[in-house]
């Protein structure tokens, strides 16, 4: 899934946040598809954040044992939520890659947090589940002029009403939400669920990018559906020998989810998106 997200990034000369990093994962990966595309990975800074501890000094190690320079935080308070201390609070990067906790509750006080700035121009997030806080969150540090997130999400995010619904309703109308992709079940050991890859961009104007011409996308928002894309199974060992499935995106399909995107992103073909204003029904 890290190379799915770096594919999607394109990710180069440039500075890559993990607002959640845990043990670095989306770190090497993106490292190895810029190694492997010829990519100059000292160009590219590493800034992260994880709480847990042992986490942490696991991130830390598998960074330095392959040679990448990282920025995780001062030590000690690097071992804090990006969310509630954000050791890197008033920086704005290009890209953000993330795995961020799904449905977490209790992300705040009930008084807490109602005038922070990530919100601004945005309904306060529910603190009953943070997801839209995340969101706003991992928003609110993209450089505001070409800064791009990709990060997974539980599907509830896409139909959930009230606050969330009202937030969503607005990153939509402000341009934000550049493609949703709902993944096949069992892609990840921890839960056997489908999951949503976000795309976020600050901006989605007509400009060239890398040598490709992109079109004017402000008011679409490509929808891909990868829940039937189940056909590679991957068999692991769970306590007391029984088996559990996991589904692997092979490197063609990857190749074909990224073709799609740029594709639809250059209008070189036609793929199926929805104006922005049938995006909000």
């Amino acid at each position: 899934m890290s190379e799915c997200l770096a594919f999607f990034h394109c990710i180069k000369d440039t500075n890559l946040i993990d607002p959640v990093c845990g043990s670095g994962g989306m770190f090497v990966q993106s490292m190895k598809f810029i190694e492997h595309h010829n990519g100059n990975k000292a160009a590219v800074s590493i800034i992260g954040q994880e709480k847990n501890p042992d986490t942490r000094r696991l991130a830390k190690m598998n960074l330095a044992i392959r040679g990448i320079s990282y920025d995780l935080g001062v030590q000690g308070l690097g071992e804090s939520s990006s969310f509630t201390d954000d050791q890197h609070k008033d920086m704005k990067v290009d890209y953000i890659m993330a795995n961020s906790p799904f449905n977490l509750k209790d992300c705040r006080g009930e008084n807490e947090l109602l005038d922070d700035p990530r919100w601004q121009g945005y309904v306060v997030p529910s603190k009953s589940n943070a997801n839209y806080a995340w969101i706003l969150h991992m928003l609110s540090k993209l450089d505001v002029n070409h800064g791009v997130a990709g990060f997974l999400l539980a599907n509830g995010a896409l139909n959930s009403d009230g606050d969330e619904g009202k937030i969503r309703q607005k990153l939509i109308e402000n341009g934000k939400v550049e493609d949703i992709v709902v993944l096949p079940r069992d892609m990840f050991y921890t839960t056997d669920i489908s999951v949503t890859l976000w795309i976020l961009n600050n901006n989605k104007k007509a400009r060239e990018v890398n040598g490709r011409q992109l079109r004017d996308r402000q008011n679409d928002v490509l929808f891909m559906d990868l829940r039937r894309w189940d056909d590679h199974i991957e068999q692991y060992s769970v306590e007391k020998g029984t088996k559990k499935k996991k589904t692997i995106l092979d490197d063609e399909q990857i190749a074909k989810v990224k073709s799609i995107y740029q594709a639809w992103q250059e209008g070189t073909v036609i793929v199926f998106w929805l104006p922005k204003e049938e995006a909000l029904v």
